[in-house]
Parts: structure tokens; sequence; C-alpha cells
């Protein structure tokens, strides 16, 4: 499923990244906060330090 709607979206977007939450379900923002965070900083400021998951959440 996942691969389709990546391959479905690939023609419509200038930058389409695809990422897999593993152990997580339909609800990424509850089910992996942390990951979930990592991958948008990644995404909007990827030339930027990582920030630690501790600084993420409290």
């Amino acid at each position: 499923m996942a691969d389709n709607l990546f391959l479905a979206m690939k023609p419509k977007a200038d930058n389409l990244q695809g990422m897999i939450a593993e152990a997580s379900g339909h609800f990424v923002p509850e089910e992996a906060p942390a990951f979930l965070l990592e991958q948008i900083f990644r995404f909007f400021a990827p030339d930027s330090e990582p920030v630690p998951n501790s600084q993420l959440l409290p």
C-alpha cells in the first residue's frame, strides 16, 4: 500500500520523501511522535544540527 501511494504521488511533487515508521500503525503522531518530529525537522531544515530526542518531547 505505502509503495503504491508513494509512486502515485511522485509525479505531483518536487520533493517527495517516503519513510516507514516502524512499530506504528495509522496514528503516527500518537504512536511514534519522536520519529515524526525528527522527519519534519529533516525535511524543513536538512542542514541543521539534529535535535536529541530528549529535547523533542517532555
